[in-house]
């Protein structure tokens, strides 16, 4: 199975890729994601083989962020794209990919699939599943223990949305794919619409409605025409219209052991994720002797040349049952007028 995954190597960086299809002429066809490939000069992919090919992209779809490309000419290896099985929550699956531009043979994580939803935004059936992945695995296939492909894996929903958190990955259903791959090889090309201009955000144009957690009970107010997902009942995610800023709120029903080591773990987790760009502007930590306390993290960063840059912050608090954490980002270009809203949104949890 692994012979068939390429890596991809672009102006911007590296990634993953996985050949479905070849000719009796040596022609491979790969597929893999299109903000890999996204304002790329020149892609190159390495085959099995050890050769480096130059790609001629075909067609692609930056709505589903698919994109299929044309390499001559060689022997390679292809992953059988039979009907899959029925994807069902539970089932075991495994990742193959070059994570964080690794030299050598590609990498092997396995997990399951954790969810299967619809996201409108994407227009695609996205499949969430804990097996480890990461930037420079997008593209790559994910697989059903017997070899079947069941999506190609995609970091664009969870860095749009800014969740950098562990044991959550995404990659897009083949259901999905399978829609698009004819059409895509023989060259259709399909762009993001061109947003229309619309007014700065403001708390009193938008409106506001209030949210109370079920489980946890706390409180939030956010603006009315911003998405909130809470399908996850430890997580609620708040997204503006336009995807330029967001907040999501985290919930544990366990204190941390300590809110400084947790603070050093989490900056070491986002240095590796922001690979591409990572600043610390400021931070801060109060603990009591009890444990009870908060801290802070305000960072600049970008997972990507491709999305962004992003002016963010974690703030954590815990308490002798549950520990929270709030994380909120924003393109720093539209920071002006969301920073406002931000705040409001933030300060609404801790209003008694």
């Amino acid at each position: 199975m692994s012979e068939a995954v390429v890596r991809i190597t672009t102006d911007s960086g590296q990634a993953s890729g996985f050949i479905f299809e070849t000719t009796d002429g040596g022609v491979a066809y790969v597929l893999t994601n299109f903000h890999v490939i996204e304002g790329a000069e020149q892609v190159e992919v390495r085959a099995a083989d050890e050769n480096d090919y130059i790609a001629t992209v075909l067609g692609y779809d930056a709505n589903k962020d698919l994109a299929v490309l044309e390499i001559c000419c060689g022997v390679f290896e292809v992953l059988s794209l039979q009907d899959p099985q029925a994807i069902e929550v539970g089932a075991e699956v495994i990742a193959i990919g070059f994570p964080l531009g690794l030299e050598g043979s590609p990498t092997v994580t396995s997990g399951i699939v954790s969810a299967l939803r619809y996201v409108e935004r994407y227009q695609s059936w996205i499949i969430q599943t804990d097996a480890p992945i990461n930037p420079g695995s997008s593209g790559g296939p994910l697989l059903f223990s017997t070899g079947e492909v069941a999506g190609v894996i995609s970091s664009f929903v969870r860095d749009q949305r800014g969740v950098s958190i562990d044991g959550v990955s995404f990659a897009i259903s083949w259901e999905s794919v399978l829609d698009s791959l004819s059409s895509l090889r023989e060259g259709k090309r399909v762009d993001l619409p061109t947003p229309a201009p619309t007014p700065s955000p403001t708390p009193e144009a938008a409106g506001w409605r209030a949210y109370t957690d079920p489980r946890h009970g706390y409180g939030i107010e956010f603006p009315s025409d911003w998405e909130m997902d809470n399908s996850d009942e430890a997580r609620l995610d708040l997204v503006s219209p336009d995807g330029a800023a967001a907040v999501h709120v985290f919930m544990y029903d366990s204190p941390a052991a300590s809110l400084e080591a947790w603070v050093q773990e989490t900056i070491v987790s986002l240095r590796e994720y922001h690979a591409d760009l990572f600043e610390i502007i400021d931070q801060f930590t109060e603990e009591d002797e009890g444990g009870t306390g908060a801290a802070a993290i305000l960072y600049r960063a970008r997972t990507s040349p491709e999305f962004c840059t992003t002016l963010r912050s974690h703030l954590f608090v815990t308490a002798v049952e549950v520990s929270l954490v709030v994380e909120t980002r924003v393109c720093e270009e539209f920071g002006e007028e969301y920073m406002p809203v931000l705040e409001g949104i933030v300060t609404s949890i801790f209003q008694e």
